[in-house]
């Protein structure tokens, strides 16, 4: 199931494309992107309605089995975050999440497990293959294929969280130890934070792009090794506040970019030099409408992309982005 059919499954309404939010601005850009399914997190963002959902059987978890608890993009479009919380906490569990779904715990919060979803080894280095269960809640299979994740998956929407019956774990939560990829991803980003090299190490681009976000700002980043590093290293303490979409097409950032700056979001998009044309168009389309859109264009002068070899040998080749 693809991106834009989930946020239809068993829904009355559709959720809108990028190009339908579009429409109002530009009739031609949005016929570029009127297939393009909003991320969810931008639908969390401006506050985008999610589409209805007809309840089904409340999902049954096999008693004694050894569970795991993966986050994908679609608790966000629900607005179900506070009940995800309340799970965890209630469960003493940690929750992945994949990176449409950055932010759902503060990334220093003891439940939070890691993002996943972007490279060959991150579901391995979760530890999930040694499990019975994952219980896979509002996943996208562009970020999350059942195959990649390593053992059986439940499937359940972000609107039944709260049916779910999970026994409390006998050990505490602050004592759980995170999975190898949080600290191998984190052994990487905490240096670079602090780089000074120049060009500018990818974690410090993303740490000096997070220190110059305002107040409610959002940060759009385009698919690939750009989108890679920013779904990695960005310390997300509150969700709606990164997007890197998980379907890949030249504008693609600008466009979401613009869409939340016209609903009142100020957005700092970050896109590969030279800028496309899309890009470019949508660049000055903002500036003719006031949006408060920032479109930063990075090429080899302002990062070292060749730093992304440490994440390969880390967690294995870049799978995101490829459908």
């Amino acid at each position: 199931m693809k991106s834009a059919e989930l946020s239809q499954s068993n829904s009355g309404r559709a959720s809108p494309s990028v190009g339908e939010l579009l429409r109002p601005v530009s009739g031609e850009l949005a016929a570029l992107f009127n297939d393009a399914p909003v991320p969810a997190g931008l639908a969390f963002a401006i506050g985008l309605p999610p589409p209805l959902w007809d309840p089904s059987e409340a999902p049954k978890i096999r008693a004694g089995a050894k569970l795991g608890l993966l986050a994908g993009p679609e608790v966000l479009r629900f607005d179900t975050v506070a009940a995800l919380q309340s799970l965890a906490r209630r469960a003493g569990m940690m929750v992945a999440n994949t990176w449409g779904a950055k932010g759902l715990f503060n990334w220093a919060d003891p439940h939070h497990m890691g993002t996943v979803g972007l490279q060959a080894d991150d579901f391995k280095l979760l530890n999930f293959h040694d499990l019975d269960l994952v219980i896979a809640i509002g996943a996208d299979p562009l970020e999350s294929p059942d195959d990649a994740i390593g053992c059986e998956v439940l499937h359940v929407h972000p609107l039944q969280i709260e049916t779910l019956s999970i026994a409390p774990t006998t050990t505490e939560i602050k004592s759980l130890t995170k999975p190898p990829l949080f600290t191998a991803i984190a052994d990487i980003a905490q240096p670079g934070y602090l780089s000074e090299q120049t060009p500018r190490h990818p974690a410090r681009c993303v740490m000096d792009v997070k220190r110059s976000v305002p107040p409610g700002g959002v940060v759009v980043v385009e698919p690939g090794l750009l989108g890679l590093w920013f779904a990695r290293t960005f310390p997300t303490e509150t969700p709606g506040t990164i997007i890197v979409p998980a379907w890949s097409r030249p504008g693609a950032a600008a466009a979401i970019g613009l869409i939340a700056a016209i609903h009142g979001r100020h957005a700092t998009v970050i896109t590969s030099s030279p800028m496309d044309e899309i890009s470019a168009a949508i660049q000055e389309m903002g500036t003719q409408i006031e949006a408060p859109v920032k479109i930063e264009q990075w090429g080899p002068t302002d990062i070292d992309l060749s730093k992304t070899a440490s994440l390969i040998a880390v967690a294995g080749e870049v799978l995101a982005w490829r459908t």
